[in-house]
């Protein structure tokens, strides 16, 4: 089954401004949300 685990949106907010790659950690629409306003440092 699929894992399950519990991790702070602080925590996924602090990863997404550093361009790191938060897409197995939250739903689709949350990543393209983050994205948004995190966008990629390295032109991706």
């Amino acid at each position: 089954g699929q894992d399950s685990f519990y991790i702070s949106s602080q925590l996924v907010r602090e990863v997404a401004s550093l361009g790191g790659d938060v897409s197995e950690l939250v739903p689709p629409n949350v990543f393209s949300a983050l994205r948004e306003k995190f966008p990629s440092k390295n032109g991706g």
